[in-house]
This record gives C-alpha cells, sequence and structure tokens, in this order.
C-alpha cells in the first residue's frame, strides 16, 4: 500500500491518515509530513524488497486499515 502527501483536506474515503509529526521522533509512523495510507494503492512486495523498516502503524489505525481492505472489490 502506498502513503501519500499529496491528498485535499478532508482526506478522501479511500485514505486513512496516518500519525505524524514534524520531529519524526514523535509520531510512531516516524512520518514528518501529513500522509495517508492510499487503501487501492496495492502492490505486493516481498520480504527481500524491503530495503529498511521506520515507523509503526497504531494498532487501531492498522485494523481499521485491514477492515477497508476487505470491504475492497476484488477486481481493485
Amino acid at each position: 500500500m502506498a502513503i501519500s502527501t499529496s491528498f485535499p483536506d478532508p482526506a478522501p474515503l479511500n485514505h486513512v491518515e496516518l500519525p505524524w509529526h514534524n520531529d519524526p521522533r514523535r509520531a510512531a509512523t516516524r512520518l514528518r509530513a501529513r500522509s495517508a495510507a492510499v487503501i487501492h494503492w496495492l502492490r505486493s512486495v516481498h520480504p527481500d524488497e524491503v530495503a529498511d523498516y521506520a515507523g509503526d502503524v497504531p494498532p487501531a489505525l492498522m485494523l481499521d486499515i485491514l477492515r477497508r481492505l476487505d470491504a475492497l472489490d476484488p477486481g481493485v
């Protein structure tokens, strides 16, 4: 799933806003700009393609993302 920093306010329904802070040490995600997970921007990634790990999505927000993924049409 892609993360975008370019989206309107309020965020569209297919976006889940993520915690961020100018000082990335203050956000679990480590994001330093207003950002959102874009639910329909999907791509398979294999473990050997992951270059680095930076932060975490809070559990309640991750559950929201997973619920929205389950609700997607299989053809999306």
